[in-house]
């Protein structure tokens, strides 16, 4: 009886030590709900039922994990820069070899002051992305004691080609788990990994300490909430589902012989539970795909706009935009009527400097519901068709309504 006794002590101690030393490992900074009702959020409404198949997993064009160590914070860093980027870079570039730095975005954001056990935001670390990018691996490789050393100039040039477009919120909140998980299939059936945050317990966490190669494959199926959120709040990449065996899989930073090479996967019941933030990005083009929209010269001829009530409905060409109020205009950045694709930017245009809102992909008849400083725009593809003096030049139909 005292061997079990003792045995008990031993445990409740290991789990009480492991929980104070948490903050260096996860890394991933709890946010207020103040500023996830601050995120620019959106709900997709398609035309029509949007085809998915049963399962996908995008892990072949993924990196080796790599391994963030106990000392640093920076699981969103990795997740963001090592895991996401290097993804979409290698389908950009068609290059396996391609590999992104996980320091270049932790030490940019940590400052030369930064504790490095100390975590980052997903919205700060988005944000950095769109506006910075983030260079190869070789250009700033990670260092897991040292998060104070700045980019050097060829770094931070190297970066600005590998941005995002914008980043979209899935899903946030600190308190209450994801009710839907349709949402995140569909991104990563259409080649989009979704970032998430993960509240580990106790048997998850032991599970990814597990160094140990070869392991049995092991599926968390029922959160134990045996931790404080506070230290076991986690970013990790989700790249696949199978709706067979009704599971996730997730790239962690932990190394390849963690978890199982490096994955985790999660059952659908549990992530439910577990999950409090998902989001995921769309990748810059740099390759000119996307045309820099401009205020047209003849302006009735590159466009037509009539005003309702609330309502806002017209056409628009690829190259131009619509000023629709003072402070909001609408973009055309791409445009394929073949593929009955169109490409909408939505700026805000009150300050010194227009603020993109968001990045919005259309097939004909989808429609977007967007909040965003305490409005709700409905930004609506209504068809692609020729218009205006050159009608054999094809423009998109749109609409725009504000609650």
């Amino acid at each position: 009886m005292k061997k079990v006794v003792t045995l008990i002590l031993i445990i409740l101690s290991a789990v009480s030590f492991s929980q104070e030393n948490q903050t260096n490992k996860y890394g991933l900074k709890i946010p207020s709900q103040e500023l996830l009702d601050s995120l620019p959020l959106q709900k997709f409404i398609p035309a029509r039922p949007r085809f998915i198949e049963k399962k996908r997993d995008l892990s072949s064009l993924m990196p080796i994990p790599g391994n963030q160590g106990s000392t640093q914070g920076s699981c969103v860093a990795w997740t963001l820069g090592y895991g996401l980027k290097t993804y979409q870079e290698r389908i950009e570039e068609n290059n396996p070899n391609i590999l992104m730095s996980p320091t270049f975005i932790f030490n940019s954001l940590k400052g030369m002051a930064g504790k490095c056990g100390e975590g980052i935001h997903f919205s700060n670390a988005f944000e950095f992305l769109k506006k910075n990018g983030v260079c190869f691996w070789n250009d700033m490789p990670y260092k897991e004691k040292n998060c104070n050393t700045s980019p050097s100039y060829l770094a931070k040039r190297n970066a600005e080609r590998y941005t995002i477009e914008d980043w979209k919120t899935i899903y946030a909140s600190k308190n209450i788990p994801i009710s839907d998980i349709y949402p995140i299939k569909y991104e990563i059936f259409n080649g989009n990994p979704v970032g998430v945050a993960v509240w580990l317990d106790s048997k998850i966490a032991n599970f990814m300490d597990d160094i140990r190669p070869n392991k049995k494959k092991f599926v968390w199926q029922k959160p134990l909430n045996d931790t404080s959120k506070k230290y076991f709040y986690h970013a990790l990449l989700c790249v696949g589902y199978d709706d067979d065996k009704k599971e996730f899989k997730l790239l962690n930073s932990y190394g390849p012989n963690s978890g199982n090479d490096g994955y985790i996967y999660i059952s659908y019941d549990a992530f439910k539970k577990a999950i409090y933030e998902a989001y995921y990005a769309i990748d810059s083009n740099n390759y000119g795909k996307y045309t820099i929209a401009t205020r047209p010269k003849t302006y009735d001829k590159e466009f037509g706009l009539v005003e309702t009530t609330s309502d806002f409905y017209g056409w628009l060409k690829k190259g131009y935009y619509i000023q629709i109020t003072d402070d909001i205009k609408v973009s055309c950045v791409y445009l394929n009527k073949s593929s009955d694709l169109v490409i909408l930017r939505l700026s805000d245009t009150s300050g010194s400097t227009n603020k993109l809102i968001g990045s919005y992909k259309f097939n004909s008849g989808d429609e977007y519901e967007i909040t965003y400083n305490g409005k709700v725009f409905n930004l609506k593809l209504d068809k692609i068709a020729g218009a205006g003096f050159n009608i054999f030049k094809s423009a998109a139909f749109i609409q725009l309504s504000t609650k």
